[in-house]
């Protein structure tokens, strides 16, 4: 076990006290999204498995140090069920030192994000702020606003 003193949270190198439960955190710098490059080529956001009788911010917030060696100290839950907690923060470096389970990271802005080539729990995760097409009745109202 390893002691983040910052934070004060455990740092488990064990994975069977893991659940089946998953935290993320979408975290900005200078609003740009962090984002994790996997082995196989796919992004991911920060985050990982809830250990059991961890609650979900604790393992986002151990999870997002042990990825990044970052502390990340405010986060808001912006979503969750039963298999997954999503949580919204801001770092203040982008100075980031990357575990064995990453080959890289890239700061992206909003309008980037989704041309990388995003896991497909990213996708779903992020897919609040992806650019919709208006409907057709949202097309007629822009019109008569700007007429």
């Amino acid at each position: 076990m390893i002691t983040n003193n910052s934070t004060n949270l455990d740092i488990h190198n064990s994975k069977n006290i893991d659940t089946n439960r998953v935290s993320k955190i979408i975290s900005t710098f200078n609003n740009k999204f962090l984002m994790l490059q996997k082995k196989n080529g796919q992004f991911e956001l920060p985050g990982g498995h809830i250990q059991r009788g961890e609650s979900p911010i604790n393992g986002a917030k151990r999870e997002f140090f042990e990825e990044t060696g970052v502390d990340i100290k405010k986060i808001n839950q912006i979503s969750s069920n039963s298999s997954r907690v999503l949580y919204r923060g801001y770092i203040n470096t982008s100075n980031i030192k990357l575990s064995s389970e990453h080959k890289s990271f890239k700061f992206v802005s909003e309008r980037e994000l989704f041309k990388l080539p995003l896991s497909k729990w990213s996708k779903k995760d992020l897919a609040f702020l992806k650019p919709r097409k208006k409907t057709p009745d949202e097309e007629e109202l822009d019109d008569t606003l700007t007429s």
